[in-house]
């Protein structure tokens, strides 16, 4: 007679992987619905403006933007904004609707 070792952990496993598909899912999700896309042309993308304002940087070249409504999405949705530039290759800036900017270039 066979007796069969309960596998209480093999469940476990299976729901934790599911919960980490569908978060992971979604968050890539909500970047690439939630966002405004904007490829700049050759002399945006080469040209450097200094702001008139002493506070403010000067402003990076970039290739591409994300626009975002809210800027707390530009806040969450930042992680992977590193990480398309990373995959891409091109430098890439994530603005909110007040014109804050975060600008990622691909060797950071």
């Amino acid at each position: 007679m066979t007796t069969d070792k309960s596998k209480w952990w093999q469940g476990w496993v299976i729901y934790a992987i599911v919960v980490l598909l569908v978060t992971v899912g979604s968050y890539v999700g909500g970047y690439l619905w939630l966002w405004e896309h904007e490829e700049l042309g050759w002399f945006r993308k080469h040209t450097v403006f200094v702001s008139p304002h002493a506070s403010l940087p000067p402003y990076i070249p970039h290739d591409h933007v994300r626009k975002f409504e809210l800027d707390w999405l530009r806040t969450v949705f930042a992680p992977l904004g590193w990480a398309e530039a990373n995959i891409r290759g091109e430098a890439l800036a994530i603005e909110g609707p007040l014109g804050n900017r975060d600008v990622f270039q691909p060797d950071w």
